[in-house]
């Protein structure tokens, strides 16, 4: 006999509110002042109050693997913590954390929903919550010890709703730029800056129109004190499917459709990243170098690791998905940006 049971849902565990992880491991002090004291940095960088760039760096996926008692990412963090004192009057160094990945033929969606990962074949992988404990508890420490801020892309809103407070920075992916649920993300977090991924076929138009859109939802908030938030979202460049999109013609070409559409005080976010420097890591320093240059460019994001290229079979301190540059070329790359900047400003 046929019931009603038959055509509901499955149910799903509910997710873990950024409440109560925060009572399960509470964020110190220090770790609260840092993440608000890089989301109000970001904002001058952005609003032209200040003449500096901001320098992201990490993985292409952050993973827990753990060597010597040693997270890899607490390595980075230690790492960009030493010499952003050195740089810090021109340069600002913000450490990747993304704890999501879009894959475009691969299921797996990375260290908040299947973690631990040993392939299809995993005996037994964490819930979302066990992960999600993990996360916050790790990089709430990570935070706290050494002040390094954080940006993470997001890919569900319901992920972002737990994790958002430990960033301060966040954007989205390029796979969904336009889809309304991605509008409803940005609407939802409205303390954090935000950067739109334009789409992968290079369509710089479609991340204007999910700008306008967000802006009008904002307006049905109601909530004047929320709106001020959205002068800090921009656009960011990651490559079309054909070529890179990095040159000073093509950055021309975005600030005038920003202008265009009355988004003046936008700059502009490179992404040296896969096609940008053609899958190779050794390539992206190159792409900072020359975009550093140009005034409109206030961020770049580059794919660093513990240890240069990739490794398929979750090798500590290698990447497990795209080819990245080591943090030791990511740190002389900071020092040959420092020499560049100082000449131009």
């Amino acid at each position: 006999m046929n019931t009603i049971e038959m055509l509901m849902p499955e149910e799903w565990e509910s997710l873990i509110s950024a409440q109560e992880l925060n009572e399960l491991y509470p964020l110190t002090q220090r770790a609260i002042d840092t993440v608000l004291k890089w989301r109000e940095e970001f904002g001058e960088v952005f609003t032209w109050k200040v003449n500096k760039i901001i320098m992201f760096g990490g993985p292409c996926g952050s993973r827990l693997d753990k060597k010597n008692g040693r997270y890899s990412l607490d390595i980075i963090a230690e790492k960009l913590w030493i010499i952003r004192e050195k740089v810090r009057d021109l340069i600002l160094l913000w450490q990747r954390v993304n704890w999501e990945k879009p894959r475009t033929t691969d299921g797996y969606r990375w260290i908040a929903i299947d973690w631990p990962y040993n392939g299809f074949l995993a005996k037994r992988r964490n819930t979302i919550n066990e992960n999600l404990k993990n996360i916050w508890r790790i990089y709430s420490e990570i935070l706290d010890k050494y002040q390094v801020p954080m940006v993470s892309e997001f890919l569900s809103p319901n992920i972002a709703k737990s994790l958002s407070p430990l960033v301060s920075f966040g954007w989205t992916w390029a796979r969904n730029c336009e889809a309304q649920i991605n509008r409803e993300l940005l609407n939802l977090l409205l303390k954090l800056p935000f950067g739109i991924k334009h789409t992968r076929d290079g369509n710089i138009e479609n991340a204007i129109n999910t700008l306008k859109a967000i802006f009008k939802l904002r307006w049905n908030t109601e909530i004047w004190w929320e709106l001020k938030w959205n002068e800090k979202w921009h656009i960011i460049l990651r490559w079309s499917e054909k070529w890179p999109n990095f040159s000073p013609k093509h950055i021309r070409e975005v600030m005038n459709q920003l202008e265009a559409n009355d988004q003046l005080n936008f700059k502009i976010w490179i992404d040296t990243n896969h096609k940008q420097s053609w899958f190779d890591p050794t390539k992206q320093p190159n792409i900072v170098k020359e975009v550093c240059k140009n005034p409109n460019v206030s961020f770049t994001l580059s794919e660093v690791d513990l240890f240069e290229g990739m490794c398929p079979k979750w090798t500590f301190g290698y990447s497990a998905t795209d080819k990245c540059m080591s943090i030791e070329r990511f740190l002389t790359l900071i020092e040959e940006v420092y020499e560049i900047r100082s000449k131009l400003f």
